[in-house]
């Protein structure tokens, strides 16, 4: 069960509270994808379908079109009647330039590699040691401007939340 807004939560059941903590990384996930697909920012103009967006961003229409849906039913995004998303208020701080922007952020801490290391999470509380250091052979400190996974590793954005 999805939630229309965090404010919803109070309205739900403990168990649909609780399912909806557990589906979490699902919301976490999109947020990264349209967030390093530049879709916040195509938004900021106009709304647009997602046939539309996806022709920008080099996507499939139709997997990018489950995502956005998935983010409305959160409240990220909005859907009109003719099958266009544009940004909520809640969706306006993934923009890339507005002040206090998430944006940033979201594309750091759901990267593969950050990805990887919290699955490695059961690692640390069992062992006491560092998951990413686990995962990766080194900590995050060490790694600021190496290649990992596959991508360029830069620092973690100044403004963290």
């Amino acid at each position: 069960m999805m939630m229309d807004s965090l404010q919803s939560r109070s309205s739900l059941c403990a168990t649909d509270q609780l399912l909806a903590l557990i589906n979490g990384y699902r919301v976490s996930q999109r947020i990264y994808v349209v967030t390093t697909l530049g879709i916040p920012d195509l938004l900021a103009r106009a709304p647009q379908c997602s046939e539309e967006l996806a022709e920008r961003t080099g996507s499939n229409g139709d997997a990018l079109g489950r995502v956005l849906r998935a983010l409305a039913e959160v409240g990220v995004l909005r859907a009109d009647k003719l099958g266009r998303f544009a940004l909520t208020a809640l969706g306006e701080g993934l923009r890339s330039d507005v002040p206090n922007s998430r944006n940033a952020w979201a594309r750091f801490v759901a990267r593969p590699p950050m990805w990887a290391a919290w699955a490695a999470l059961l690692h640390t509380v069992r062992t006491g040691k560092n998951a990413f250091e686990h995962v990766h052979g080194m900590n995050t400190w060490q790694v600021s401007g190496s290649e990992l996974g596959g991508e360029r590793w830069d620092a973690p954005p100044r403004h963290l939340g």
